[in-house]
């Protein structure tokens, strides 16, 4: 079974949240682009807090079965 970090996948959604809060708050949007902004944010950072914690301190790695 391969084993694998999600410390890159964690820094790549962390990455593109940055960039969604940026476009966020630039003033000339549409209502309907703010609410859809506003939905991305939000699920980039359930996907964050998705990540299982223990996969980072469990020894052996967190492992998903691949």
């Amino acid at each position: 079974m391969a084993k694998i970090s999600l410390k890159p996948v964690e820094k790549k959604l962390k990455e593109i949240l940055k960039k969604l809060e940026k476009e966020a708050k630039k003033s000339k949007l549409t209502p309907q682009q703010k609410k859809t902004l506003s939905t991305d944010i939000k699920n980039v950072k359930k996907l964050i807090k998705s990540i299982p914690p223990n996969c980072f301190w469990h020894i052996p790695p967190y492992d998903l079965g691949i």
